[in-house]
């Protein structure tokens, strides 16, 4: 078989990328929409893996394009698809929040209207988003229209501070160092779990023909009912022996009462033992093994038990963290280039938290806008009246002084302190 091969690998990729769309399109509430959709695979354009397609509900759009400096201070609210429009990521997931469809907003030149919006204090009112197009010099070739300015609410020194309080941490930010502690307290629980039961089954099982030895590994298969035996195996089996991390309770529930039945018997055959002073070499023999395996299972399960106490502090401390909000879910290592995004912000600035902003300026309604080309008219006007007013007030030296400062104070304010 012919595997890792170039055009393997390229096949199936573009199984997938077809997988994907005709997914997408099936979740699509517009047939004409979701046909457009299914002939993406042959443009450009990005789509999620099929395993995410699969289990989402909504689909948004991300794209970037850049201010002539190289910095992203706006997106497209819309992506515009052979006729047809796609809201932002963003915006979709504001939309599914507010209890909207997408296909109820409303797209005007300069905004766009969430209708009755659904507010997290159970309040209803129409949310409006103040859009804008591009005019000469913004550089925008892709996507002109539509753009709505990024607004971020903080004075924070860099992105892990976006949403924090005052002289908080970033509670806003959770690493993915928590998923991964979660993992493995569930393997370490699991595994043992499976140890404790392995323990029993070697009560239960004749030892292999190697490991067997009457005088330190007897053969107690004969001691235990062989129903019990053959129930226990087979439930250990369901368990441990198939990739399922989450088995059913029923699964669990029974399995217990199965574990306990073993206990029993290995109990009552210890008890046997107790008091009596003079044992055969094969008695004692019976004796220190369940005394091995009844110990062995003991430590075993107070390890299981320790571990599924932390498990469940750590899935409380998630739970507590993201309950009630939305959580984005992507790259912001640093060592990563998949999704960074130079903005205003900060030059590398993680997409999840750019969408982050976004959604949060949604819900909180709180937007910037650019000022109307009257705004801009009579700025420049100002400002050449107030240079002409220096320039016949003051000496030549003084009057280019005086302006050169009113230059720079416009840009500081205009650009560094009521836009970035």
């Amino acid at each position: 078989h012919v595997t890792h091969a170039p055009e393997l690998d390229m096949l199936r990729q573009q199984y997938d990328r077809v997988l994907s769309t005709t997914r997408i399109s099936r979740k699509l509430p517009a047939t004409d929409v979701a046909r457009s959709l299914a002939s993406a695979y042959r443009s450009d354009l990005t789509v999620p893996v099929p395993q995410l397609t699969e289990a989402a509900n909504i689909f948004g759009s991300v794209a970037y394009e850049p201010d002539p400096d190289g910095r992203v201070r706006s997106v497209p609210l819309w992506l515009t698809y052979q006729g047809h429009h796609y809201p932002h990521f963003a915006l979709a997931l504001a939309c599914a929040y507010l209890n909207v469809s997408p296909d109820a907003l409303y797209r005007g030149d300069d905004v766009t209207i969430i209708p009755s919006a659904t507010l997290p204090d159970g309040a209803r009112r129409d949310i409006k988003l103040p859009t804008m197009s591009a005019r000469p010099g913004d550089g925008w070739r892709k996507f002109p229209d539509q753009r709505m300015l990024i607004s971020w609410q903080t004075n924070a020194r860099d992105w892990s501070m976006l949403f924090a309080s005052h002289g908080g941490a970033g509670a806003q930010h959770i690493p993915i160092g928590w998923l991964i502690e979660l993992d493995e307290i569930r393997r370490d629980v699991r595994h043992n779990r499976q140890r404790a039961d392995e323990a029993y089954l070697a009560l239960l099982l004749p030892p292999d023909e190697k490991a067997a030895d009457p005088q330190t590994n007897p053969d107690l298969s004969g001691l235990f009912p062989g129903e019990l035996t053959q129930q226990f195996h087979a439930s250990y089996t369901k368990l441990y022996q198939q990739p399922n991390d989450s088995p059913d309770p029923k699964t669990l529930e029974r399995h217990a009462q199965l574990a306990e039945q073993v206990r029993q018997n290995a109990a009552f055959l210890a008890e046997q033992f107790v008091g009596v002073t003079e044992l055969s070499d094969e008695e004692r023999a019976i004796r220190d093994k369940v005394h091995r395996v009844i110990h062995a299972h003991t430590q075993f399960t107070k390890e299981a038990d320790s571990g599924q106490v932390k498990l469940a502090e750590s899935e409380a401390r998630i739970r507590n963290t993201i309950d009630g909000t939305i959580c984005i879910i992507g790259w912001t290592a640093t060592g990563s280039l998949a999704d960074f995004v130079p903005t205003s912000l900060e030059p590398m600035c993680p997409g999840p938290v750019v969408h982050g902003a976004i959604v949060n300026s949604i819900l909180t309604d709180h937007f910037i806008k650019r000022g109307d080309r009257s705004v801009d008219l009579l700025l420049v006007l100002l400002v050449g009246v107030i240079t002409t007013w220096v320039a016949a007030r003051f000496a030549p030296v003084s009057a280019l002084i005086i302006t050169v400062g009113c230059v720079v104070f416009y840009f500081l304010i205009n650009g560094m302190v009521l836009f970035d």
